[in-house]
């Protein structure tokens, strides 16, 4: 029987056995799908505004949906801050904004501001209903293509977070989990 093996060209080895075989597939599979999802994000990401600390955040002035001005000026910014663009037909927008919330203590005790942009926007009673739909910690600011354009803005939502100085340390684009925002967030108010 062993000669009728070794002829066959079999091997009685262990290291052939089946389950070997699918675990290395298994692995192999795993180590393609990271890949994907890693070239996946970069692409993503490709276009936002370099978030390693040396630009600083573009400054501007913007309509707030209940009325009034609101401004940022990085060279006058004395704490850090976070930046949310959305677009009020975004589903994924709907989803992570109330990720907003989670800052509330440090908006109140003047350690962060949040600044929530809607961008996209055709009429601004389409961004009220967005905005009816979640409760949110700050005011909604109306921004417009010259935001955009600044920020780098190709996709919804985007986020992007200054330090005290408001040099941008950090950027994304897509759903955030609540976990990694705060995680980022949390750096620059260290």
């Amino acid at each position: 029987m062993l000669e009728k093996l070794m002829k066959s060209g079999k091997s009685t080895s262990n290291a052939d056995s089946p389950g070997k075989s699918s675990r290395a597939k298994r692995s192999f599979e795993w180590i393609i799908l990271v890949l994907i999802f890693v070239g996946i994000y970069a692409w993503q990401h490709r276009d936002l505004l370099e978030t390693d600390g040396s630009l600083y955040a573009p400054e501007f002035n913007l309509v707030a949906l209940s009325g009034g001005v609101e401004s940022y000026q990085p060279a006058a910014s004395k704490k850090p801050a976070l930046f949310y663009f959305f677009a009020p037909w975004c589903s994924i927008c709907h989803a992570s904004i109330e990720n907003m919330n989670t800052f509330k203590e440090e908006i109140a005790q003047g350690r962060l501001d949040v600044f929530i942009i809607a961008l996209d926007w055709r009429t601004k009673e389409e961004v009220e209903e967005f905005v009816r739909d979640h409760e949110l910690p700050v005011k909604v600011l109306l921004g417009t293509r010259q935001q955009q354009l600044d920020y780098s803005i190709r996709a919804f939502p985007t986020y992007y977070v200054a330090d005290a100085e408001g040099r941008l340390q950090w950027g994304s684009i897509g759903y955030s989990t609540l976990a990694g925002l705060r995680l980022r967030v949390d750096r620059v108010l260290e």
